[in-house]
């Protein structure tokens, strides 16, 4: 059975760029990107699918910085509401749920090997950029240099 969103190109169309280059990060709002960076919320919970699956850089929505780098290895979904609730602590909920879905259509975008970039990198963040911000290459080559001279061991 295909993947619900295996219809989606690369929306940079970066697909030829070697397999360990961070070219993009996902904006998430505090205190979850913080979590995400530091291994505790392994689930971003997100409205739609994507086909992407590869290491992304984490920016923490609205302060123009990099907090961290993880792996986007599979999308589960759509999620019910029995499954959303009982996995919980994988997205960073303090308590089990009580009430409904966060969205019509409702997915998890599972992530792995996170890793905190400290201090935080500072980058320019692009106007109307909601879900994916494209890196420029100085960035992505400074923090493949911060990963490289082991700043933090992944989680």
């Amino acid at each position: 059975m295909p993947r619900p969103c295996a219809h989606e190109k690369d929306l940079f169309g970066l697909d030829d760029a070697p397999a360990d280059v961070i070219r993009r990060a996902l904006v998430v709002r505090e205190p979850w990107a913080g979590m995400i960076a530091g291994g505790s919320k392994r689930w971003e919970i997100r409205g739609t699918c994507t086909a992407i699956r590869e290491r992304i850089a984490i920016a923490s929505a609205g302060t123009g910085t990099i907090v961290g780098v993880c792996r986007l290895v599979d999308v589960r979904g759509p999620l019910d509401l029995e499954s959303y609730a009982a996995a919980w602590r994988l997205w960073g909920a303090r308590e089990r749920p009580p009430g409904p879905l966060p969205y019509r259509r409702t997915y998890a975008w599972v992530l792995e090997d996170a890793r905190p970039i400290e201090p935080p990198m500072v980058y320019r963040h692009p106007p109307g950029a909601v879900i994916w911000v494209r890196l420029d290459e100085a960035l992505r080559e400074r923090l493949m240099a911060a990963m490289a001279q082991g700043r933090q061991e992944p989680v």
